[in-house]
């Protein structure tokens, strides 16, 4: 897909609208990338020429109510897979390679749940664990430990602050909340966040997380911060979890969490690796052990 490309969009059983964007190859192994938080689809312009040299078909689709995607009032995070499997099916789809990224893992882990027959392989990167759990929210800096704490005992606090000067700034000021990401980040994410099309890419994804505003985001924030709605330990497909030990957005606890309720987990801790870093130079090396496991 070409980074100027609008998103396709399509209807699904519900009613309501679905949009993606592809990158990658077109005739590539597909690969369903789950989108981080606050986020769009235009993150995954970060394993474009990753999966074009390694022959995947990346399948990244908004979320209700981000980026083209309807917002759906009162949606569940176990109403994801539906969706996703629609979109497949849509797609003449049947199995696909599922990679979650930072906030995207939840949605991965309820489609790993949901619809384990139609994953070939499964990775998580960076990813965000169970902040319903206070252990989980305690782990975290300041911001994610606050926010993910108002979206659960004090939702109108939460949406007077993001309906108000921080959303306002995110909307039309990106460029100010990729610099407070460069000051709380290890060097390794600063330098990757330089990257020009790191930047392009993020930017893009912001702007589209809030189009049609901040409801969209703030209804992810009740969905991460309540009960997901299934059992982490029932999960029985196989799945590689990478983190890196100097995350400072999602701390490595958080994969550690994840590593011991999924029976069928790998974890690997990358030293010196942090949020941003992790994602961006360890896509090749992540996406072919995913390519190894999928054949």
């Amino acid at each position: 897909m070409n980074p100027a490309t609008p998103p396709s969009v399509i209807d699904l059983p519900n009613g309501h609208r679905l949009a993606y964007g592809e990158y990658g190859t077109p005739d590539g192994v597909p690969l369903l990338f789950c989108h981080g938080f606050p986020s769009s689809q235009s993150e995954a312009l970060i394993i474009d020429e990753v999966g074009k040299s390694l022959g995947f078909r990346v399948i990244a689709p908004d979320r209700p109510g981000l980026g083209e995607s309807s917002f759906v009032e009162g949606r569940k995070l176990l109403d994801w897979p539906a969706d996703a499997a629609a979109l497949m099916d849509k797609l003449a789809i049947d199995r696909f390679v599922l990679l979650g990224v930072s906030g995207g893992t939840p949605y991965s882990l309820a489609c790993a749940h949901a619809i384990p027959e139609r994953i070939r392989s499964y990775g998580i990167v960076c990813g965000l664990g169970p902040v319903y759990d206070l252990k989980a929210r305690q782990t975290m800096r300041w911001p994610g430990r606050v926010s993910f704490g108002l979206a659960l005992s004090a939702p109108g606090v939460l949406r007077a602050l993001y309906g108000g000067p921080l959303g306002w700034l995110m909307r039309h000021r990106p460029e100010l909340i990729l610099a407070l990401l460069l000051v709380a980040c290890p060097p390794i994410d600063r330098e990757v966040l330089k990257q020009p099309v790191v930047r392009r890419a993020l930017r893009r994804a912001a702007l589209g997380a809030l189009r049609e505003g901040t409801r969209g985001i703030l209804h992810e924030f009740q969905i991460y911060a309540h009960p997901w709605g299934f059992d982490l330990g029932a999960i029985q497909v196989p799945v590689r979890i990478w983190h890196g030990d100097l995350d400072a957005t999602v701390p490595l606890e958080h994969g550690k969490m994840l590593a011991a309720a999924l029976p069928k987990a790998e974890l690997t801790v990358m030293p010196g690796d942090g949020h941003f870093s992790l994602a961006v130079l360890r896509a090749e090396m992540m996406l072919r052990t995913l390519l190894a496991a999928a054949n």
